[in-house]
């Protein structure tokens, strides 16, 4: 039995977006292109068998798994701005912020 909820594969060539968190917790990490198909359960299975320690609650290091993804060849970043909108319905709040270095993943 996994741990896992069914997930799509993520194609190559298509481009996906990758977040952690929830409410004020959520963050987008960047923008990316698959370089060949990604099977994101496969991958996790892979990982706690070498981590196994981080199936628990609160111990899972999203930074270190997705730097070894995108080490493997996975993905690549494309560099992308972000266009924030709004904060509570203020169109004051608008603001983009440019392409941000994607270092600490390589």
């Amino acid at each position: 039995m996994s741990i896992f909820k069914q997930q799509a594969v993520i194609p190559a060539g298509a481009t996906f977006t990758v977040s952690t968190g929830e409410y004020s917790d959520y963050g987008v990490h960047g923008v990316f292109r698959a370089l060949k198909d990604i099977d994101p359960a496969k991958l996790a299975a892979d990982w706690l068998k070498k981590h196994p320690d981080q199936a628990e609650s609160y111990q899972f290091d999203e930074r270190k798994f997705l730097g070894e993804a995108f080490r493997a060849g996975l993905f690549e970043h494309i560099p992308s701005f972000e266009w924030h909108l709004c904060d509570y319905s203020r169109i004051s709040e608008m603001d983009v912020t440019p392409p941000a270095e994607w270092e600490a993943y390589k």
